[in-house]
């Protein structure tokens, strides 16, 4: 698990590279947000 945790940035700063900005955003902001976007 620990070789895991080593991994786990790597592999998520090459994901970020690979998700459209859009898609970053998506991520970035939590559901709530969304939430709060759609009824109003």
């Amino acid at each position: 698990m620990c070789n895991t945790n080593m991994s786990v940035p790597t592999d998520g700063a090459v994901t970020t590279s690979q998700i459209p900005a859009s898609e970053q955003e998506t991520l970035v902001r939590p559901k709530p947000l969304q939430q709060m976007l759609g009824p109003s």
